[in-house]
């Protein structure tokens, strides 16, 4: 529980601010009065302009696989039948054994079907259920959970190129699983994504941000950082995307330069590595490199109207 309460005390949230940022002088001033409820709401206000406008498409079938959870508590993924989440949730289920079933669950894009159908119907029990999930998570499956597979492993001073070093969190006995450098990734790009469609909503608490930033500028930070994905080319190219796109949208936090840094980097790595004439490797080169486009492009509009040579 400590872990979920850190976001609460507003001294270890707002530390992870730069609050001599160009436009934060009156969050500043609260925060050094100590009002920190005062604080977080001006912080909000700034967020309305900061996080991405751009949401996934709906799928087909968005409201009633959100009527689903709503009512049932279930999920499809993967085309499984409708699984029981369980309250609070177990994120460990492996209906069938499927461990990749229990890696898309972490993934969390299953949530954005409530979203959908919050704003097509406005009907709040899809928003609360929504923030239900995400409390459930921040609350009981934070990095460093029990159960998971945690290496820490030879630094990167010594080990910057290898597979991976400094730790993840995957599922014992697969290389998958909710707290690797590709489940952080998609959750860093979802999630900002989804708070950006509710942040100027009153039904949705101030600390509700705080918690949910907090953890991606910390544990999420961290294990993109560390868990690169090398040689799993898809999987590096995502997380070095998300990186730069956590140090775009939240450049505030003192993470976001390391956070832009390192991901342009990985993304120049990533791409000649990705980029492979068709055949040389079916799965690697012809069938992500069509995700290497799309993500790239919703990268890219996040500097609209800003010279930046490296994305250029």
């Amino acid at each position: 529980m400590e872990r979920w309460l850190r976001a609460r005390d507003g001294t270890q949230f707002f530390e992870q601010i730069n609050l001599f940022s160009k436009g934060f002088e009156g969050v500043r001033k609260l925060v050094e009065k100590q009002d920190y409820q005062g604080a977080l709401k001006e912080y909000r206000t700034l967020l309305k302009d900061r996080l991405p406008k751009k949401k996934p498409a709906p799928k087909k079938d968005f409201l009633q696989a959100a009527d689903l959870l709503v009512n049932e508590n279930k999920v499809s993924l993967l085309g499984s039948e409708p699984v029981e989440l369980g309250d609070p949730i177990n994120w460990f289920l492996e209906p069938g054994g499927d461990k990749q079933w229990h890696s898309h669950l972490g993934y969390f894009y299953f949530t954005n079907n409530l979203l959908d159908a919050y704003e097509t119907t406005g009907n709040e029990k899809y928003l609360q259920k929504w923030m239900k999930i995400y409390n459930d998570f921040l609350e009981h499956h934070y990095w460093g959970v029990p159960g998971l597979e945690y290496d820490v492993s030879i630094p990167s001073y010594i080990n910057e190129k290898g597979y991976k070093y400094g730790g993840e969190g995957r599922t014992p006995g697969y290389l998958g699983g909710t707290w690797i450098g590709l489940a952080t990734a998609t959750r860093i790009e979802g999630f900002l994504q989804s708070l950006g469609r509710v942040v100027e909503n009153p039904l949705v608490p101030d600390l509700f941000f705080a918690n949910v930033l907090y953890s991606l500028v910390t544990d999420h930070f961290h294990v993109s950082l560390n868990n690169a994905r090398r040689y799993t080319p898809n999987q590096f190219i995502h997380c070095a995307i998300s990186l730069v796109y956590l140090g775009r949208v939240l450049n505030e936090y003192k993470i976001a330069p390391a956070a832009y840094l390192i991901g342009m980097d990985r993304i120049e790595e990533a791409v000649k590595m990705c980029v492979l004439p068709d055949g040389t490797d079916l799965e690697q080169s012809f069938n992500y490199n069509g995700a290497l486009v799309s993500q790239l492009s919703e990268l890219t509009d996040l500097f609209d109207g800003l010279h930046n040579p490296r994305m250029d």
